[in-house]
């Protein structure tokens, strides 16, 4: 199958004397479905977890993907994409739609689903609009001019690994956790980007890109954005703290779960007692650059905007009440959402299992509480069976050396079954992967994505789901392609509709079979069965023209 996955590879420039489409298209379907089967096959209708995205494909066309995460017979962890469907809307009542679609095509059971991961902010489409040829070098000469003045005067200090060159993401292009670094860095330049702005305008050569200049900097000279920006500063600072826990490869879920509550306490007090430091913090950065601050007992002036489409308030109520108070409760409300009593107990007996450090932190009160949360894996019996496997469990992990050196629930899985020990301890090891199939990351989805800018592109935007489908099971499922073989795929080619012939039999000679050159074919040694279907193309269809197999 390795000289058919090279024919079909997206960077294959060579154009060859191919078949008709009909023919591409029920080829493609063919190793499609033939890769799914291993798929599925691999899963073994065993607990899996759902990880959901969409996005818009080359053609403003909604597409939600599904990949599937499990532990495989070898106890690693294992995400496999699944398929992807169009949706008219991205509302939960079609995505739900889609998924049930989705997996009833494949024969997957929705009550074998155990966990989802979704991407909700995918959901909310919008641009940002801005100055779009902002000249970052620009900003760092700026703003190195300025270390160099602010060191001749004292005001810092040099040193090893001190003013080091700074740089502005673009907040789609940061993950979460790099956001804080982000903002800290627009504080510290913020008056280079005003130099280089002004200096931008001045330049322009068109007075659009002149009253766009004036207008960014119109906005970022105004207390309302100074005023956000340090509110950003604040959210991102107390929460930066977990959100690098959370992504560190060996995770510790009991000090990232106490990070979470220390988070809430400090912004629950920040929102009740910090406000007139905020404000005096606000006040100094707008004094250093001379931007006005306006009293909060005046009434509130929207700047650039009529006072019509907004009701009578003081600068007191619209900044304490409608901005800081506002936003620091949203957050409130999404950590205690998102990491509420449950979810919180949850996450601190699935840490119980963690082999790190010789399996410290084992708490078998702690276990048995996590076995409640899945009632329907674990009744009566085997709640009183798994007391006493927890036992021998503990004493045999802790004396045997081959354990001593696992550091994850990964490894410990695929250990496990590496020494049969799995067999040994059916309860613990069904609890083991219970927790490894919940999802942390939906990383593998969105690079379902990526993949689809290369299958399906601008100069094939006109490319049908059902073969977009196809095209990007082959192309992400590489190892299980390869593992497709050709008698699999030449029957189930050959039983999609009846044929004139039998495909298997142009596998051997296809260029006597329909009376042509060999040189015809044109396709790498070895490919019978791309040779085959060619020459069973040519012999249903003697008249067709040579066509371009588009890349899979």
């Amino acid at each position: 199958m390795k000289p058919l996955l090279k024919l079909f590879s997206p960077r294959h420039q060579r154009t060859t004397k191919q078949l008709p489409q009909k023919f591409q298209k029920d080829l493609i379907k063919c190793c499609s479905k033939e890769t799914t089967k291993f798929i599925i096959e691999d899963l073994d209708n065993d607990l899996f977890a759902i990880l959901a995205d969409e996005s818009s494909d080359v053609s403003h066309k909604e597409q939600f993907a599904i990949c599937l995460r499990h532990v495989n017979k070898k106890g690693k962890v294992s995400e496999k994409f699944l398929g992807i469907v169009k949706v008219d809307d991205t509302t939960s009542l079609t995505l739900m739609k889609a998924t049930e679609t989705l997996l009833g095509d494949h024969k997957l059971l929705m009550s074998n689903i155990r966990g989802q991961g979704y991407d909700g902010a995918s959901n909310m489409g919008g641009g940002i609009n801005g100055l779009k040829n902002l000249k970052l070098e620009m900003v760092r000469e700026t703003q190195a001019k300025k270390v160099l003045e602010a060191l001749g005067l004292n005001e810092i200090v040099s040193g090893k690994g001190l003013n080091q060159e700074l740089g502005l993401s673009k907040p789609e292009d940061t993950r979460w956790g790099s956001h804080y670094k982000s903002i800290m860095n627009l504080i510290v330049m913020y008056s280079s980007m005003i130099d280089v702005l002004v200096k931008v305008g001045k330049a322009a050569k068109s007075n659009e890109d002149r009253a766009k200049a004036q207008t960014v900097v119109d906005h970022l000279e105004s207390f309302e954005f100074i005023f956000m920006l340090h509110l950003m500063k604040v959210i991102f600072g107390h929460t930066n703290s977990w959100c690098e826990a959370l992504q560190r490869k060996y995770q510790d879920i009991v000090n990232a779960m106490t990070l979470v509550d220390l988070t809430k306490k400090h912004l629950q007090d920040t929102r009740d007692h910090e406000w007139d430091r905020f404000l005096q913090s606000v006040c100094v950065f707008c004094a250093k650059l001379n931007i006005d601050v306006p009293s909060m007992s005046d009434s509130y002036a929207p700047r650039g905007r009529s006072r019509r489409f907004f009701d009578t308030k003081t600068n007191h109520e619209r900044f304490r009440i409608d901005m800081f108070l506002s936003v620091i409760d949203k957050q409130l409300f999404e950590l205690n959402d998102r990491f509420d009593e449950v979810n919180m107990e949850l996450l601190l007996c699935m840490a119980c299992l963690s082999p790190f450090n010789s399996f410290a932190s084992f708490d078998k009160k702690k276990l048995m509480r996590l076995a409640e949360f899945y009632p329907n894996e674990f009744g009566a019996l085997d709640k009183n069976t798994l007391v006493f496997e927890l036992d021998i469990y503990e004493s045999d992990m802790k004396q045997d050396s081959r354990f001593q050196q696992v550091k994850n629930l990964s490894e410990l899985s695929m250990l496990l079954v590496k020494t049969d020990k799995h067999v040994c301890y059916p309860l613990v090891y069904k609890l083991l992967k219970l927790v490894l199939i919940l999802p942390v990351a939906t990383t593998n989805v969105e690079r379902v994505f990526s993949s689809m800018t290369f299958v399906k592109n601008r100069l094939r935007n006109s490319m049908g789901n059902p073969l977009l489908n196809h095209c990007l099971v082959t192309y992400i499922e590489k190892v299980f392609f390869v593992q497709v073989s050709d008698d699999d795929v030449l029957k189930r080619f050959q039983n999609m509709k009846s044929r004139r012939g039998v495909v298997a039999d142009f596998v051997k000679a296809p260029a006597d079979k329909c009376n042509v050159p060999a040189d015809h074919f044109n396709v790498p040694t070895g490919c019978s069965l791309f040779s085959s279907i060619v020459a069973f193309a040519l012999l249903e269809c003697p008249g067709s023209s040579p066509l371009v197999l588009p890349g899979v």
